[in-house]
């Protein structure tokens, strides 16, 4: 499954599933631990002396799962969610999630052999599924779809926001759609190109050494230029709704006239 990005705090950026598995017993026991000691760290710094009625190496599991507790928040208040019983939330949250993926990749791997109704009405799937996934914790998670298009009647999806793909920049580091990569071409020219499929191949980048410069994160369309194509980003939600909108106000003109 494709790691998504989320924002953690301030300026923290992390990669990971939409669902991270922590079904496991004892899945959390070691961290339990090292959030006592920080406890006791604190108490140490602050001068307050701790006492205990057994061994002095015992833990308090309230105070190490308080601590814990306030961690896991953090991280789930990023839209990063936990699955800790499989309970019917956590089931119909992956069973979602595995549906949205299913179809983001038969958009990618079939591009050609879909039509252009096919495309877009599978990326209106996917901003369905989406909002009903979010319904279920109150996240707000989008997928951001790319296609190409010679503005006549070519276009090919070249991949979704943040997904992985299997190209390497020649130090090794592994990109993604939206990464942003520098050629370079002789001494002095060097030329900015976004990371998609089938725009940007691995032999483009060892031949012209290219290094990935910018984060997917930080995507700029100003970049696209060489591409050769006129890029459009369609976020998967937006596009649901405004096509329910679109429904909406034909029917209401139909039923007017």
């Amino acid at each position: 499954m494709n790691l998504k990005s989320y924002s953690i705090g301030d300026e923290v950026r992390a990669l990971s599933a939409p669902l991270v598995d922590a079904r496991g017993l004892g899945f959390f026991d070691e961290l339990e631990d090292a959030c006592y000691e920080l406890f006791q760290s604190y108490c140490k710094k602050l001068g307050i002396e701790l006492s205990y009625p057994g061994p002095d190496d015992c833990i308090d599991f309230y105070i190490a799962k308080e601590i814990q507790g306030k961690i896991l928040d953090v991280i789930t208040e990023s839209g990063i969610q936990i699955n800790y019983n499989d309970d019917n939330q956590e089931r119909r949250f992956m069973d979602l999630t595995n549906k949205i993926e299913t179809l983001k990749d038969n958009l990618s791997q079939n591009t050609f052999s879909l039509s252009n109704t096919e495309k877009y009405e599978t990326i209106r799937r996917i901003g369905g599924l989406l909002l009903e996934r979010d319904n279920i914790y109150g996240t707000d998670l989008t997928e951001n779809c790319f296609i190409t298009s010679d503005n006549e009647s070519y276009n090919e999806v070249v991949g979704f926001l943040g997904d992985e793909t299997e190209l390497l920049d020649t130090q090794g580091t592994p990109l993604r759609i939206g990464d942003t990569i520098t050629l370079y071409y002789g001494t002095d020219r060097e030329y900015d190109r976004t990371v998609f499929n089938g725009l940007v191949s691995q032999k483009m980048i060892v031949g012209t050494k290219a290094a990935k410069t910018a984060d997917f994160c930080d995507y700029n369309p100003d970049k696209n230029q060489s591409a050769g194509f006129t890029i459009s980003r369609f976020d998967c939600k937006e596009f649901f709704l405004k096509s329910i909108q679109n429904e909406t106000e034909s029917e209401e003109t139909e039923m007017s006239l």
